[in-house]
Order: C-alpha cells, then structure tokens, then sequence
C-alpha cells in the first residue's frame, strides 16, 4: 500500500502492478499504517486520517480533532492509533477508528 498527493492510494499484491483504490479524501496522503489484522490506517494535510477495515479495498475517513499536517501514522494490534504532525502543528490529532476502541496521538514531532 502506497499513499500520495490528492487522496492518491496504490494497492499492490505483487510490488509490480499497482492499482489505484478509491479515496475518500484528495487531501494530500503522507504516511501508511498496516496493524497484522486486515485493518490499514493512512494519514496526511488538514488532520486527516483515512480507515480500511478490508485490507485496503474500502476506505472511510475517521474523525479527527486536528488540522495538523500529519507526516506518521502508528498503532497497535488493537487500533490504538498514534499520529505525529510536522513542527508547526498547533493540535494533537485523536481518532477513533471503531466504537469501543481507545485511540491516542502523540506529539507533534520537531
């Protein structure tokens, strides 16, 4: 899985051959999040962080409280989610990806 400008995501099976999903967003992608568990998570421009629950063949955007740049994305098995914005972040992004899971953001990196 491959994000990008304008929402851009590729998905490949092969490293090969890359198709272009659907996006739910055209804000600019910056990073990528697999959990191990079929859930992928992507983020990027304006806060926004973007959920697929089938691998990558269906995206939805999550509700953030940030506007953020956000440049990482990482979590854990159990969808806690941790997002780092660029230096001149003035919030720290939450989401949360499904009810009944805890979500935290760390910091903004500098």
């Amino acid at each position: 899985m491959v994000v990008g400008a304008a929402g851009t995501i590729l998905a490949s099976t092969d490293g090969a051959r890359w198709v272009r999903e659907k996006s739910p967003t055209t804000a600019d992608l910056e990073a990528v999040y697999a959990n191990g568990h079929g859930r992928i998570f992507a983020a990027g421009a304006g806060g926004t962080i973007l959920a697929s629950t089938d691998g990558g063949a269906a995206w939805f955007r999550l509700r953030t409280s940030s506007t953020a740049h956000l440049r990482a994305i990482s979590g854990s098995k159990s969808d806690d989610l941790y997002a780092s914005a660029s230096a001149a972040a003035s919030s720290t992004p939450r989401a949360t990806p499904r009810p009944g899971s805890r979500s935290t953001a760390a910091p903004p990196t500098i």
